[in-house]
């Protein structure tokens, strides 16, 4: 069963990258991606995300990594 509230992980991260007029490539980069994986996530969005990834999202993204952790939390909740 889906939560009531189901946040797309990597619906946020691409508003995030969008919101800075950064590149795929540029996002990427600072997520500690290839492009590859990058677009990986997109195509494969209901993969669960490892939580010390949430270190990488803040780093990039400004916000603090228990923000992130508790959004990648959300998003694999209901993942398999």
């Amino acid at each position: 069963m889906k939560s009531a509230i189901d946040i797309n992980l990597w619906e946020f991260v691409r508003d995030e990258h969008l919101a800075r007029g950064w590149t795929t490539e540029k996002t990427a980069s600072k997520l500690g991606l290839t492009n590859e994986q990058y677009f990986s996530s997109f195509a494969h969005p209901d993969y669960k995300v490892g939580l010390a990834f949430a270190h990488s999202l803040s780093e990039a993204f400004g916000q603090s990594t228990e923000f992130w952790k508790k959004l990648i939390e959300q998003h694999n909740k209901d993942r398999k």
